[in-house]
């Protein structure tokens, strides 16, 4: 069964298996932050792609300087989360542009600016970057999958990727310490759990502070 981030981006992962992991956070951090933390790495590539619009659209670049930008801000993008790369401030970035991005607020002004700025040969290529640059990450993504699989046995996508990616981003900051041996850390922030830290009673707490203050992302992956 999958859980969902707020926004209602499925993550295909047992519920057992991502309460436990997050159950090693809280209360430092609850769930619905590590949720939220997912869908800012998901967005870093709308980051991307919002922000390059907006300077080449400022800039008046030619059509296909457009989609050629637009085709690689957002490719770059998603190597940077398929791979879990750290940019420092870029996942707080990511964060807050979740929180407007889903309404297509964002997209609807990018578009609209294009039009007065450029025209619509402009718009034009930012549609046709961003349609070719979502068939080249469907590509890595799938590239990504299947590697993973033949290592570990386990189609990650995306959403999966920037939960785990989440997760370790908070467990560097809350489970580590100045006087940490690397050894430790990197024992802290793996993402495989104990069978013992899958029993419900033991990340139960973590569920049930999300189903209170947020019971309506609970209902999407309960019944």
């Amino acid at each position: 069964m999958s859980i969902y981030t707020p926004r209602g981006l499925a993550i295909n992962l047992p519920v057992s298996y991502a309460f436990a992991l997050m159950q090693r956070l809280y209360p430092t951090v609850d769930a619905f932050k590590v949720l939220k933390t997912v869908e800012g790495l998901q967005s870093i590539p709308g980051v991307f792609t919002f922000v390059t619009g907006l300077v080449c659209f400022y800039l008046k670049v030619a059509p296909y300087q457009i989609g050629l930008c637009i085709f690689c801000a957002s490719v770059i993008g998603t190597v940077i989360t398929l791979f879990g790369l750290t940019v420092p401030g870029l996942p707080v970035v990511g964060t807050l542009y979740s929180y407007v991005s889903g309404f297509g607020i964002l997209f609807v002004v990018v578009v609209v600016y294009g039009f007065v700025a450029v025209g619509w040969q402009g718009v034009l290529a930012l549609f046709v970057g961003r349609l070719l640059a979502a068939i080249i990450n469907w590509v890595l993504a799938s590239w990504n999958a299947k590697r993973l699989y033949a290592r570990i046995d386990k189609r990650l996508f995306l959403p999966e990727l920037n939960f785990l990616n989440a997760y370790r981003l908070h467990a560097s900051s809350v489970l580590a310490s100045p006087s940490m041996s690397f050894q430790e850390f990197k024992k802290r922030i793996d993402v495989s759990v104990s069978q013992d830290e899958m029993k419900e009673e033991n990340w139960k707490p973590c569920f049930q502070d999300l189903a209170l203050k947020w019971p309506d992302v609970v209902r999407r992956f309960t019944s």
